[in-house]
């Protein structure tokens, strides 16, 4: 009996000292997120949250045909002071109108990672709302394009949306925008943190940290991606604590931590990870992700040709391939073929980017530091200086524009929709 009781009353005061320590790391929290703001600003950091916690909810926020929580109407800002605004209709897709089911309107489908979903733009200014406005111009109000790229996404996750929920919009053409990233984001360190089944499996498992808040203002700040992240571990620390103390499972701890307590790369390893892509997608054709990528590619296709709706495959550069740089990456050239194999419309934008007199300055969120000029060490390791250029390598406006319009010209081209001259 006394042994009982004196298991009880350790238990208690167990639970006790979690809780106050849960509250001073919360008051740490609140402090160390300004400071690491103000220290530390980061687009990789930044991007690390929005990945992990930032874009989702809970699984049951999750939309009902789009894979983005409903309803949403935020602003964001990343670490160099640019805001945009992000704004998802009643069913999850990036896109300010509803479905419209009406009978006459032809509703295209884009698939893609956050160079499609639209990185650092707000709606409007993405490469499906522009698509959209182009081709209701000339041809009439009775075309929709609903915008479910998600960020980190690659093709394995966009063929499990397809077979999960994303035909049930019954869409006249499916586009999927691919990077040449689409093959690297198979590499198991991306696959284990940021794809469509890791990221339900995490919020399954442990939904209430992992949960955006409810009633959280429309101005989200980068703080409240810190604070958010730090919640996200310190529930992660609270629950392991309390398995120890209480012998809970471990199996559902483990799933959820594995990737979010690794410690912060040193810049050489950075340097690693970064070569380490581009020699696979430059040098290594023999690579075991080029066999992963070019079977869901495969799947994806298949899926759609047994629904009868068209693909359109649309070949979007990484910035390293426009001069002045000019990396040969191989992606397009694999992907080329197995659209001609299996008689679905392919593009590669490079040529057009180029021949409309593109720039990585005007395509990309990127400027030439003319006053630092970094040296080839700086040059050479992953950070907001790549050769020289300073910023992020997602769309600027104009880029996502002249991808709508090589889009819209191979849409024409190849008969990919009914449409009558308006």
């Amino acid at each position: 009996m006394t042994n009982t009781t004196q298991s009880r009353s350790n238990t208690i005061v167990t639970i006790i000292t979690i809780i106050i320590i849960t509250l001073l790391t919360l008051v740490f929290c609140e402090w160390s997120s300004g400071f690491i703001v103000r220290y530390y600003k980061s687009v990789r950091w930044h991007d690390e949250y929005v990945k992990l916690i930032g874009q989702w909810g809970s699984q049951d926020d999750w939309g009902e045909y789009g894979d983005l929580p409903p309803d949403m109407d935020r602003i964001r800002a990343n670490s160099r002071r640019r805001t945009w605004l992000t704004e998802t209709n009643d069913v999850g897709f990036r896109n300010i109108e509803d479905i419209d089911w009406s009978e006459d309107t032809q509703r295209i489908l884009v698939l893609g990672d956050s160079m499609t979903y639209g990185g650092y733009l707000s709606n409007e200014d993405t490469w499906a709302a522009w698509l959209e406005q182009l081709l209701r111009k000339k041809y009439g109000s009775n075309i929709q394009v609903l915008n479910g790229g998600v960020p980190a996404y690659t093709t394995e996750d966009m063929f499990e949306y397809l077979q999960d929920k994303a035909l049930h919009v019954k869409p006249s053409l499916v586009i999927y925008g691919m990077l040449p990233e689409d093959v690297t984001d198979y590499l198991p360190r991306y696959r284990e943190g940021y794809s469509r089944s890791y990221k339900r499996m995490a919020h399954e498992k442990w939904p209430l940290v992992t949960e955006f808040p409810k009633n959280q203002a429309s101005i989200d700040s980068f703080q409240d991606y810190l604070r958010q992240f730090n919640l996200y571990i310190l529930g992660s620390i609270v629950k392991q604590t309390m398995q120890e103390s209480l012998t809970l499972p471990t199996n559902e701890i483990a799933l959820i931590t594995e990737n979010q307590t690794e410690t912060e790369p040193t810049n050489n390893d950075k340097k690693s990870e970064e070569e380490d892509i581009f020699d696979i997608l430059s040098n290594q054709p023999d690579h075991p992700v080029w066999q992963e990528f070019e079977q869901d590619l495969v799947q994806l296709i298949e899926l759609l040709e047994s629904e009868n709706i068209p693909l359109l495959i649309v070949g979007i550069p990484n910035f390293r391939q426009m001069p002045p740089i000019n990396q040969r990456l191989h992606t397009h050239d694999i992907v080329r073929d197995i659209a001609e194999q299996h008689e679905v419309a392919f593009v590669d934008l490079l040529p057009f980017f180029v021949e409309n007199g593109g720039v990585i300055e005007s395509i990309y969120l990127f400027n030439y530091d003319t006053i630092n000029p970094p040296d080839r060490k700086t040059i050479e390791r992953r950070g907001e200086t790549y050769y020289g250029y300073i910023g992020n390598g997602h769309f600027s406006r104009y880029g996502t524009l002249l991808v709508a319009q090589r889009t819209m010209q191979v849409i024409e081209e190849n008969n990919l929709l009914l449409l009558p001259p308006k």
